[in-house]
């Protein structure tokens, strides 16, 4: 995962806190919700184009931001299927924790394959936000392994 300075953190998460208390209207996410770590969403070549910032309620994400590199609102995404219920919405670990990622990646991973650190990124669009782990095999770059959420897949399955 790419490391973010603590400028950059405490900027993205201003205007995401901004976007909270404007865009928010489930009640009990405003109540009890918090703003997660950005992360940010980088390109292929490692270049960041965007941020996802996580709101979490307990240990549940209830939905996130996604900011654009010059922190202008992309989106508000809920994972709430009903108001003020937080039923069917994904683990905040499920989604962000970088050792869950790579377990899932690993059970896709052939048996010589090598993982590296994933990072957050996107397949063909900035609005299609997965986690990539590249992979190694006889150290030379192989293909990388997406994840996003319980869905698993490489670009060479399409």
């Amino acid at each position: 995962m790419k490391i973010m300075s603590e400028t950059d953190n405490k900027i993205v998460r201003e205007e995401a806190s901004k976007l909270f208390h404007t865009i928010v209207e489930d009640s009990l996410v405003k109540r009890e919700g918090r703003l997660l770590q950005p992360i940010p969403i980088v390109n292929i070549n490692g270049d960041t184009e965007a941020w996802f910032i996580g709101v979490g309620v307990n240990d549940i994400l209830a939905g996130f931001f996604q900011l654009d590199i010059n922190l202008n609102l992309m989106r508000y995404s809920s994972f709430q299927r009903r108001t003020s219920s937080l039923e069917g919405c994904p683990r905040i670990d499920a989604w962000t924790n970088s050792g869950e990622i790579l377990e899932r990646a690993r059970k896709y991973a052939l048996p010589n394959e090598q993982l590296g650190v994933p990072f957050l990124t996107y397949d063909n669009n900035i609005s299609r936000i997965v986690w990539g782990v590249r992979t190694l095999i006889h150290e030379c770059s192989s293909r990388i392994i997406y994840v996003a959420g319980d869905y698993v897949y490489s670009k060479q399955d399409t």
